[in-house]
């Protein structure tokens, strides 16, 4: 997540005025950038199937971190309204019967021009219309997930991560 709000960056967007879009059954990623998002005070509009959505506690305290930081969160059924503008689109993970919605070119046409796709892997036949879109610049976000993670190693390794003992 923290991967991919630097790509965001990387690729030219301000974090702050990026819209991030989230399609599919919620999961810990949908947690993770919900936190990330409304820190960055960005709009972030998550589609999930019925039954999908993320877990409302979570949810409350993301909207309020939000709205401190000048951002917004907003949840739908539909994902060609969370495309809208979207400056970065996360597809959620496909493991069970209705978590994903299907990336359409349809879907894409109503992103921005230089739409990031982001978060997990789309299917092959996805993956194939999406590189088109993409123009591989979410492999810099492959790259951002390995520095990330390199820096929680170390961080835990150093000790760097221990509570404050005081």
């Amino acid at each position: 997540t923290v991967a991919d709000l630097v790509t965001v960056e990387q690729s030219g967007a301000s974090l702050a005025t990026a819209r991030l879009a989230y399609l599919g059954r919620a999961c810990n990623v949908t947690h993770d950038l919900m936190d990330g998002a409304a820190l960055a005070g960005m709009t972030m509009v998550i589609a999930t199937p019925d039954g999908g959505q993320p877990d409302p506690t979570a949810t409350v305290q993301a909207r309020d971190v939000a709205e401190r930081h000048s951002g917004r969160l907003h949840l739908t059924r539909r994902p060609e309204d969370a495309v809208i503008s979207a400056r970065a689109i996360v597809v959620g993970p496909g493991t069970m019967p209705g978590a994903r919605f299907e990336l359409t070119p349809a879907l894409l046409e109503r992103a921005a021009p230089d739409v990031l796709l982001l978060g997990c892997q789309p299917s092959l036949a996805q993956d194939r219309r999406a590189r088109d879109w993409d123009r591989g610049l979410s492999l810099h976000q492959r790259d951002n997930q390995l520095l990330a993670y390199q820096a929680a190693i170390y961080a835990l390794t150093e000790g760097l991560l221990e509570g404050d003992s005081a």
